[in-house]
This record gives C-alpha cells, sequence and structure tokens, in this order.
C-alpha cells in the first residue's frame, strides 16, 4: 500500500479518551511535515490512502488524524468545529 515509506500508527491518551492518527516517514531527509485532515465524516485513511506515499516519497513526513468521533478517535467532546481544532492541535503536540 505504501510502497516508499513506513506506516505508523498511534493512540494518544487525551485525558478522556484517545485520538488516532497515522504517519507515513519519508526515507531519507524531511522536506516538510504535512497534517491531513479529512472531511465531516470518514478517517485519516481518506486522506492518507491517496496522499501518504506520494507525499513521503517526495520527502515529507505526512501525519493524518482521525478527527474527534471519527475512525479510531473517541469523541471527546468534540462537537464544534473549533473544539475539532484544539483537540487535533493538542494530540500532535503530544505525538
Amino acid at each position: 500500500l505504501f510502497p516508499y515509506t513506513t506506516l505508523f500508527r498511534s493512540l494518544v491518551d487525551m485525558g478522556g479518551g484517545y485520538m488516532h492518527f497515522s504517519e507515513a516517514r519519508a526515507r531519507g531527509a524531511v522536506r516538510a511535515h504535512v497534517v491531513l485532515i479529512h472531511g465531516a465524516s470518514g478517517s485519516e485513511a481518506d486522506m492518507m490512502a491517496p496522499l501518504g506515499a506520494k507525499l513521503a516519497a517526495r520527502g515529507f513526513h505526512v501525519l493524518a488524524i482521525d478527527r474527534p468521533g471519527h475512525g479510531w478517535s473517541d469523541r471527546l467532546d468534540g462537537e464544534t468545529p473549533a473544539r475539532q481544532a484544539a483537540l487535533m492541535r493538542a494530540a500532535l503536540a503530544k505525538a
């Protein structure tokens, strides 16, 4: 599925539930970091599957996060877009 990368999956403890993300690490020097966020439905795989390997093959370190209540992430009282953004930012800081 990801021929030029190694795919890692992680759960970050948010103190009341977990946030899930996947990571595609570039081989060699990292050009930049990219965070992929899926739409109102779906999961991180919706973004990682078509883009993760292609970006990682070009030297990008790619993180794709499941929004609260989607995929493998717990709901975490993330009902508004602003609250979801704050939770995702905090999860990435812990990752």
